[in-house]
């Protein structure tokens, strides 16, 4: 499923279009630009854990949940964590702004690293542009995954199964701005949709709210 068709699903799961009507590109744009929104706002709380700023100053083995603060004076490696979990996440940003000058060379650890979305590659990526930043989360079922936002042809970096999931949470997001108040229903839906990603993405936190509730 596109992006346009999971944003076409949840304008008219909102009440924004009718079924057989197409948003105009206003709408389109502006429901994109809230999609973005929601999704960058699921990673720590959906998607994996919130990220704890590391210095890195030589090349490292990183651990999941580390956004690694490069200041390196020569070239380096960030290596990923063997053995990742669903979800893990880990990131860089160049505080010194020399990448260019030494580069910052990520090794995936024998997984699939992501270049845009939907493509992945098995090779070492090397990181050459000044102020750099980037985080990845791991998905099983692919590989290292460059959290990025989408543009309305883009497939999303989820399993397919999971982008009913996110046309409720965007229908959620919409309601209020076209209808008032959302129906039941559709907080219900999105609630179940935010369910499915954290159970298969940031299932500590899953278990530490059910336990919670329980």
């Amino acid at each position: 499923m596109l992006v346009s068709e999971i944003i076409k699903q949840a304008m008219r799961s909102a009440g924004v279009i009718d079924a057989g009507q197409e948003p105009t590109p206003q709408q389109s744009e502006a429901a994109l630009y809230a999609l973005n929104g929601l999704q960058r706002g699921m990673f720590g709380e959906e998607v994996g854990p919130r990220l704890d700023a590391v210095s890195l100053t030589a090349s490292t083995t990183g651990v999941y949940g580390g956004a690694y603060q490069a200041a390196i004076t020569s070239a380096a490696t960030l290596t990923f964590p063997a053995n990742p979990q669903s979800g893990w996440r880990i990131g860089y940003t160049d505080v010194k702004a020399n990448f260019a000058t030494y580069n910052l060379t990520l090794n995936p650890n024998t997984r699939l690293i992501s270049t845009a979305v939907g493509t992945y590659v098995a090779a070492n990526q090397v990181v050459s542009t000044n102020s750099a930043a980037a985080v990845y989360f791991f998905r099983e079922d692919a590989g290292w995954t460059l959290e990025q936002d989408w543009v309305l042809t883009d497939t999303p970096y989820f399993p397919i199964a999971y982008h009913t999931g996110l046309a409720d949470m965007l229908a959620l997001v919409l309601s209020p701005q076209y209808s008032g108040d959302p129906p039941v229903a559709l907080v219900a839906n999105a609630q179940r949709g935010r369910d499915l990603f954290m159970a298969r993405y940031n299932s500590r936190a899953m278990a530490a709210r059910t336990r919670k509730v329980g």
